[in-house]
């Protein structure tokens, strides 16, 4: 068997053992399941209550959540996400979970291919660097947890491949690219866009000290060109929308941390060490278990300067490629030592560049430094915190770290040394996914969220069922000391009053609402019982300030609204225009793809024919 077909082989081996062992840690306290999901399962059961009422077309507002709010200018809406499209097959915990896997596996073979056949790469060398970007905290927490839009994290390697592929033509690349970056965009991915910037500001310098051959201006160029046009094609509507509706409610929520930057260093060190080293040595170090983990997360919240607890810090490695790293200065050394380290005047522009953008994103992870500062208030950047998120930038880079040193090292070894190595790495980091399992998950996390409600929902909704609305129900009980206790409230027919809606505030300090608990029906000064939510997105067109109710003599709407449909509330010329754009260019985008294919089939198939 040759090495690329094992390489293979162990790529797919470590995704299935990846992808059960995440889906089963996800499932484990089921039907209570991570807390963020009681945010998006049920807007994925909104959504696909409303294509049923209405067809494939954009949710714009929905009465189902605090008596009616923004669908689509929601940055965090889920209407276009893969979870959402695998609904009419899978009941949204299985289409949420599904959507994960598909993404992971495309990211262990993307990471793959993009080691193998763009760097050149020894198959064994890339099967390791897919192993190392794909098995980490990072994915693993924040699938169980329910964040839903840091789902396609695993698709930065296609990124790449969309980048530097040199057979692809430019337009093709551009879309592969524009793709990516689209579904992060509709899945409310901004935090994932973020860490993508980051982490490829680093690994762009060292792509070129490493690999100079693989940057050309003639293939780069056309391929960026097509990758921000078609970018700016399907995601505009969305910008505009979320600009719309974010710009009376800019959520300015920022992290502060105010540790020393040796304590920044140590705690960063004990993010990308957490479950893959420090768990299990606190499992073996004797005492009680629960006491143990109650004084790390104290002890990592305190050093830190932050609040949160494993599900916001665990970015772990693989051990296999600490072990890997440490040989990194060894190779330096005997370049030194031979001679062969001698940097040009280029080299040394991207080595700046590349030592730049590490500390820019250090300062990202820190939320402090010369350059962070200046950048936090920018429209995106002020609505995200949680900064600890931002270590996943160092994912990529150091997985591409440890697949070069695994590289250089097989060199000095021999065959039979080098698979022993390689099968020690391997089974390393594959273990190091189950190290989850030596904690109680409701110790570590937040599985608060019981399904039963939405899955009755969602049963009830595919065999015909369309829950109007008829009240506003006062849920008093949606926090429980800031954990979210959320029923859906769509099989009593109603309308949560208090939402679980980040935009307003954790504590909805900007929820203002005009309505009460009551019947949606009730008609008092000249108004129904129900928000008009054109007006916290687009009030001007409709001459409606925000959570103003709707108005009697807009029955036709308010009926048309109650009943999931969309009421024909105005939006800017230049709304339409977005909207006309995203659906044509998609369209046309899902046409070429299709061209393509066919034609590269045909191909394939007259070149055996020929053969045959």
């Amino acid at each position: 068997m040759t090495e690329r077909k094992i390489a293979i082989g162990i790529v797919l081996l470590s995704a299935i053992v990846f992808i059960t062992t995440v889906i089963s840690y996800a499932n484990i306290t089921y039907p209570k399941v991570g807390r963020d999901f009681s945010y998006y399962i049920p807007h994925l059961v909104d959504a696909y209550l409303h294509f049923k009422v209405n067809g494939f077309v954009i949710q714009w507002y929905t009465p189902t959540f605090a008596g009616g709010l923004p669908a689509y200018p929601n940055p965090q809406d889920t209407q276009f996400t893969l979870a959402e499209l695998l609904m009419p097959v899978l009941e949204p915990w299985k289409a949420a979970l599904t959507a994960s896997a598909i993404y992971i596996l495309v990211g262990f073979l993307g990471a793959y291919y993009f080691l193998d056949r763009i760097l050149g790469l020894s198959p064994l060398a890339s099967a390791l660097g897919s192993l190392f970007f794909n098995i980490n905290g990072f994915i693993f927490v924040h699938t169980i947890e329910g964040h839903l839009g840091y789902q396609a994290f695993p698709l930065l390697p296609v990124l790449l491949i969309a980048l530097f592929h040199r057979q692809l033509p430019a337009a093709f690349r551009g879309i592969l690219a524009a793709i990516v970056i689209a579904i992060q965009v509709h899945s409310g991915g901004f935090y994932t866009l973020v860490i993508f910037g980051l982490s490829l500001s680093i690994v762009f310098p060292v792509l070129a000290l490493w690999r100079p051959d693989i940057f050309s201006g003639i293939r780069l160029i056309p391929a960026f060109l097509w990758t921000v046009s078609l970018t700016v094609l399907l995601t505009a509507s969305k910008m505009f929308a979320v600009y719309s509706f974010m710009g009376q409610f800019p959520r300015v929520d920022q992290d502060h941390y105010t540790t020393s930057l040796s304590d920044g260093l140590s705690t960063l060190g004990l993010q990308l060490a957490n479950s893959t080293v420090i768990l299990p040595v606190l499992k073996l170090s004797g005492g009680d278990p629960t006491t143990n983990l109650t004084r790390y997360i104290d002890f990592i919240q305190t050093l830190s300067g932050t609040k949160y607890g494993l599900w916001e810090f665990d970015s772990s490695l693989s051990p296999g490629l600490f072990l890997l790293l440490l040989a990194v200065p060894f190779f330096l050394i005997m370049k030194i030592r031979h001679g062969q380290l001698r940097v040009t005047r280029k080299q040394l522009i991207w080595l700046l560049l590349a030592v730049s953008s590490l500390w820019i994103t250090t300062e990202f992870r820190f939320t402090n430094g010369w350059v962070y500062p200046l950048l936090q208030n920018l429209p995106v950047l002020q609505s995200l915190h949680v900064n600890l998120r931002f270590a996943a930038a160092y994912i990529l880079p150091l997985a591409l770290a440890g697949a070069w040193t695994f590289e250089r090292l097989q060199r000095h070894l021999s065959p039979g040394l080098k698979i022993t190595v390689f099968t020690i790495l391997v089974g390393l980091t594959i273990i190091s996914s189950l190290d989850y399992f030596l904690i109680a998950p409701t110790k570590g996390f937040s599985y608060l969220y019981d399904l039963q409600q939405s899955l009755v929902a969602y049963t009830n909704i595919k065999h015909g069922e369309t829950y109007p609305i008829h009240s506003l129900e006062a849920n008093d009980n949606y926090y429980e000391k800031n954990m979210v206790i959320r029923k859906n409230l769509l099989l009593n027919n109603a309308s949560e009053y208090y939402p679980y809606e980040p935009i307003f505030g954790y504590q909805l300090e900007n929820y203002h609402p005009q309505t009460h608990p009551g019947a949606v029906s009730d008609e008092k000064d000249g108004y129904y019982n129900l928000t008009n939510p054109s007006g916290l997105v687009y009030p001007k067109e409709n001459n409606v300030s925000a959570f103003e109710r709707i108005k009697i003599k807009d029955a036709k709407n308010f009926e048309i609204f109650i009943n999931h449909g969309q009421p024909g509330w105005a939006r800017p010329l230049i709304q339409y225009i977005l909207d006309f754009a995203m659906t044509v260019s998609f369209a046309g985008i899902l046409i070429t793809l299709a061209g393509y294919l066919v034609f590269h089939g045909i191909t394939l198939y007259r070149s055996f024919r020929t053969q045959a």
